[in-house]
């Protein structure tokens, strides 16, 4: 990474459907920055990690009211997976913090604002993987994991039309942090190299 991302904190926020490729790129950017410096905070894998806790009723419940019907978790839930990283792994040395999946409404969009003025990271970068749906459903039957049936594809997809569009149309208007779009469509390495150049800049 540039020299000059290394002075300041930076934010990177990956929006889009599922299928979109924020999990890829995600990873792409912990290499990017190096794992050592890099803090991503993937709630999907939050709540799955959270389901296999059977000794919980936050488990169960985000297994039989999310993960089994392909539904909306929560705000409240999806707002603390995020928020107990960011206070328990967010250290000095921590350079750059790469979200994956959050927001997904406006309500968490307007939490991660909050906390990342409170940690006083000015360099947010709400970036939109613009994807096709007809494309994302392709990506997602392609993966075979055990979430990505038809039915919950589809369900996914319809909230992300209900309640993530007004998650991205907050950064596009009430934001300080203003949206940037990113070219999904082509192959990772070539999405990569758009946001690299975008991630590159103040």
């Amino acid at each position: 990474p540039p020299e000059s991302m290394n002075s300041t904190k930076t934010a990177i926020i990956l929006l889009s459907r599922s299928g979109g490729g924020k999990g890829t790129q995600a990873e792409f950017l912990r290499e990017y920055f190096g794992k050592e410096k890099a803090l991503s905070i993937t709630t999907g894998d939050g709540f799955r990690d959270l389901a296999k806790r059977a000794d919980l009723l936050a488990g169960k419940y985000i297994q039989e009211k999310v993960l089994d019907v392909g539904e909306k978790a929560p705000d409240f839930s999806t707002i603390w997976i995020w928020a107990n990283r960011m206070i328990y792994e967010f250290t000095p040395e921590t350079s750059v913090v790469i979200f994956d999946g959050t927001p997904r409404t406006r309500l968490e969009a307007q939490a991660l604002d909050e906390a990342l003025e409170f940690f006083e990271i000015e360099n947010v970068k709400p970036l939109l993987l613009d994807v096709e749906r007809k494309e994302a459903i392709q990506r997602l039957l392609s993966r075979a994991r055990a979430d990505d049936t038809r039915e919950r594809i589809e369900r996914r997809l319809a909230y992300y039309e209900r309640t993530v569009k007004p998650a991205i149309e907050y950064y596009k208007i009430e934001s300080k942090n203003q949206l940037i779009v990113i070219d999904g469509m082509p192959l990772p390495e070539k999405v990569f190299e758009q946001i690299k150049r975008v991630v590159s800049s103040k």
